[in-house]
């Protein structure tokens, strides 16, 4: 079942409904500066670092395991 927005799902998308629907804890979240439209902001994105997209992922960790 599709409910979200008006674009198809994404194969990302339908994974982690199947994952959910069996009870699977999981968190889904866009990289910094991703808009809804998967739209980048350059001035955000040329100056992230794999740092900080690995303190992000920590961080998302964190949330999931709360």
């Amino acid at each position: 079942m599709f409910t979200m927005g008006l674009n198809p799902p994404t194969p990302f998308w339908q994974i982690a409904q199947y994952l959910s629907e069996r009870r699977f804890g999981l968190l889904r979240y866009d990289k910094r500066d991703v808009g809804a439209n998967n739209t980048f902001d350059t001035n955000v994105w040329g100056n992230t670092t794999v740092n900080d997209l690995i303190q992000d992922s920590k961080k998302a960790l964190n949330v999931l395991r709360q």
